[in-house]
């Protein structure tokens, strides 16, 4: 039976109208762990079993750059707008694009957290780009507000524009009509400014109730000339879109700043009649313990009384980010694979708890202390509860093969409620996030649960392009813990590292941002060819010496690798083959034809390199396709040069001769073949070695503009912009940096200037020199990797690889 703090989770849990499911997106070192830990501290549902749970991370900052573990926190709001209490579910902040997208599907809204003295960061742009996708709602939350009150109020105004600006440029890119309007803008509402380490914050709205009936303008109107260029006559008590030179004051700045200001001022000259008359028209009353506070300490404090932050963060998640009930009627579409007028997709679409389950698995976690499996995901449709029969269907499910498919009994329903902390209830209706207990056998991060036997899958979570940039090998201390090590890397695999296996039985893990250099990986190259046009012919013959093969090679033009890489959906190997060929004609130039004959992609059957049949009245040569493809994902996994992967490789096949008998024509008589051939045309087309390049954002002060440059400049970065506005003492610098170099960059730039670099991948670029020889930069890196892997310090010449004919 459920004890009376259950029960209560419960009558929260059941009122679904009530309930938002929200995560934080942000860059680090913009203030989301604060301010998830002020909202967890102040309004955390008070129930016994959750109770200790309400500090969200104490680890140093240090410990927790990256957050790995699936938190969910329980938040309750209450306004007058409602009779009940609204049911916060905070799910885990978002820094990197890799582990955000299983956190999106399951909630609404997202708060996106952004520096008030920033503008957004490339990194944060593709946290949203991934939010819109999912059709989760965003706003904006502008934070260390208290660091821009050390400017000018008119300053401080176009500081906030900026930031707002730049947030409004990229949601303009990524929106989508069905979510409306999204925007930020003051004046609706969705953006808060505020303080997570002083505690204080308000929305325009604020000041609107305050000011609006003591002008005789209701508040709405009140409000809407408190952003933007309206200035307030004090002579005549009107509004004016004209400043008169500097006369009257800007709406934001009369309104809203002028009186945070000038409590600022009556704490610093200690004029306690002044103090005793605004905090009395403001309805705080100072005890004998706060009227010995001074200075900045008083000053946050009656902020704190005035400006609760978190009553203006939860009355916009409340008020601007939607219900379950109503997101889910516009995210259907993007949810359901089957029919969208089946009992299942009815279900998704009106959130009904009395229609069939269906339930999204997003995360694998392990509950302590037990370490069982539990399966963690968003009820989108009737009601999970213990004891239910369910049908488990993974991410390759079909209804016409009933493959990938487990029937289990719910055994146990669970709720986070700490730092993987697991604590169980009897039912979970639909809207609310959970987990059930799961086999040990199930592997799978993703997977769709239903009691209905005709229910399709939940749609793939589509991930954005995630690049490795660097790579480490791991193995346990002691052998006979490798079946722990290989259980920790496959939760691992779901948050924001790449876990595989390489074929010399490494186990190998990828990262792919700046936080994953820190412990001092490999970074990870690719190479590539610089010839535009094909390279002369080149002749591979089989070890039987009857089948030959002719190709040339050349290379890709660098929008068609960066279609392919960045997931164009039209110059993927699985596109319809004649939509794809009409694609590349028009958009990338190539023949009609070509564009029809291309065999594979490669490596894996997806890679940014094409394999093409330009043969004319060859016979058998459907026979021996198979095993020239897979030399050719052979050939561009593992490169000619340091056997990392290839980019950026066209290979022709011009003609083929072979043995009329059969058995003479095999695999291992064409695939090794195929796969030296390759090798003959990447070497044959210009050889090359690149390096993975990130995009790194900085904001200085003019004073240390120079001093950034210079570090910048030591470090072999390349400036791309450094954006100031007239008036402005910021600078915006972009810069191209080799990952590589950045670990040291950010290094210098903390110790040297006190600045924090934002980095995010951007593109690949050529090293200098012949890859071939060892005097060069790109020969010394490839002669580095190739002892690395216990391989020939040399690369093998052109004669290894292709035959005289």
């Amino acid at each position: 039976m459920d004890s009376p703090d259950h029960r209560r989770l419960s009558e929260f849990l059941e009122r679904t109208p009530n309930i938002r499911n929200i995560s934080f997106i942000g860059s680090k070192g913009h203030g989301k762990a604060t301010l998830r830990k002020l909202l967890q501290a102040q309004t955390g549902l008070d129930i016994d079993f959750l109770r200790e749970y309400r500090v969200v991370d104490a680890r140093p900052f240090a410990s927790r750059s990256t957050a790995l573990k699936p938190l969910v926190n329980y938040w309750t709001y209450q306004d007058d707008s409602n009779e009940h209490p609204y049911l916060i579910h905070a799910l885990e902040s978002m820094e990197l694009p890799y582990n955000a997208a299983n956190t999106l599907r399951m909630v609404d809204g997202v708060v996106v957290v952004l520096n008030a003295l920033e503008i957004m960061t490339a990194s944060t742009k593709i946290l949203l780009r991934q939010a819109v996708n999912e059709r989760v709602k965003p706003v904006l939350m502008l934070n260390k507000v208290d660091l821009a009150l050390q400017l000018s109020p008119e300053e401080c105004y176009q500081a906030f524009h900026k930031a707002i600006e730049s947030a409004n440029t990229a949601v303009a890119l990524y929106s989508d009509p069905s979510l409306g309007p999204i925007e930020f803008d003051p004046i609706k509402g969705n953006v808060v400014f505020g303080s997570g380490l002083e505690e204080w914050g308000f929305t325009l709205d604020r000041f609107g109730a305050i000011f609006s009936s003591k002008y005789g303008m209701e508040r709405d109107e009140f409000v809407s000339k408190l952003w933007g260029d309206w200035f307030f006559d004090t002579d005549t008590n009107k509004w004016t879109t004209s400043p008169q030179g500097g006369k009257w004051k800007r709406g934001f700045v009369q309104f809203v700043l002028d009186p945070i200001f000038e409590l600022m001022v009556a704490v610093k000259t200690m004029d306690k009649a002044k103090l005793t008359e605004m905090t009395s028209s403001l309805g705080i009353s100072l005890d004998v313990d706060s009227l010995k506070l001074k200075g900045t300490t008083l000053v946050q404090y009656i902020l704190k009384k005035w400006l609760s932050l978190s009553d203006a963060v939860l009355s916009v998640v409340v008020q601007k980010l939607p219900s379950p009930v109503k997101a889910q009627r516009y995210r259907v579409e993007t949810l359901y694979t089957g029919p969208l007028d089946d009992i299942s997709a009815v279900g998704i679409r009106d959130c009904d708890s009395q229609g069939p389950l269906v339930m999204s698995i997003c995360r694998i976690v392990q509950g302590m202390p037990t370490g069982r499996k539990y399966a963690f995901g968003r009820v989108f449709s009737g009601t999970l509860t213990t004891g239910q029969q369910i049908r488990l269907l993974g991410p390759n499910y079909s209804p016409d093969k009933r493959t990938d498919v487990w029937k289990l009994t719910v055994e146990s329903i669970a709720v986070i409620t700490g730092l993987a902390h697991l604590d169980h209830i009897s039912k979970v209706p639909s809207g609310n996030i959970c987990g059930i207990l799961v086999p040990e056998r199930f592997t799978f991060h993703l997977g769709t649960l239903t009691s209905s036997e005709t229910c399709h899958v939940l749609r793939p979570i589509k991930l954005l392009p995630c690049t490795a940039v660097a790579q480490v090998a791991v193995e346990p201390k002691d052998v006979k813990d490798l079946p722990k090590m290989l259980s920790a890397l496959r939760f691992l695999s779901s948050t924001s590292f790449l876990w595989h296996t390489e074929d010399t039985g490494e186990h190998v893990i990828e990262g792919t941002n700046f936080e994953h250099l820190n412990q001092s990986p490999v970074i990870l190259h690719k190479e590539t060819v610089t010839s535009t046009t094909d390279s002369p012919q080149c002749l591979a013959k089989s070890s039987n010496r009857h089948n030959r093969l002719f190709c040339v090679g050349s290379a890709l033009a660098n929008e068609l690798v960066d279609a392919i890489e960045s997931g164009v959906e039209q110059a993927s190997a699985h596109f319809d083959r004649a939509q794809r060929a009409s694609y590349l004609s028009d958009k990338h130039g190539w023949a009609l034809e070509h564009g029809l004959n291309i065999w594979a992609y490669g490596p894996n059957n997806s890679g940014p390199n094409l394999l093409c049949n330009k043969t004319r009245g060859v016979m058998f040569l459907h026979e021996i396709k198979e095993y020239f493809v897979s030399g050719f994902n052979w050939a561009t996994k593992c490169g000619v040069l340091c056997e990392d992967n290839v980019r950026g490789l066209r290979v022709n096949v011009v003609d083929v001769t072979m043995m009329s008998d059969a058995i003479h024509r095999g695999m291992g008589q064409i695939l090794p073949t195929a796969r030296r051939v390759v090798h003959a045309c990447q070497l044959q087309s210009g050889p090359a070695l690149v390096e993975p390049v990130f995009l790194t954002e900085i904001q200085c002060s003019q004073q240390e503009f120079d001093q950034v440059v210079s570090i910048l400049t030591t470090h072999q970065a390349q400036l791309v912009d450094d954006y100031r506005r007239d008036g402005e003492s910021v600078v915006n610098i972009k810069a191209f940096v080799a990952v590589k170099q950045a670990s040291t960059l950010a290094q210098a730039l903390q110790s040297q200037v006190d600045v924090f670099p934002h980095f995010s991948f951007d593109h690949y670029q050529i090293m200098e020199g012949d890859p071939v020889d060892p005097s060069t930069m790109a020969g010394e890196t490839v002669q580095n990797i190739r002892l690395r892997k216990g391989l020939p310090p040399q690369v093998r010449p052109l004669q290894a690889y292709c035959d005289k004919l």
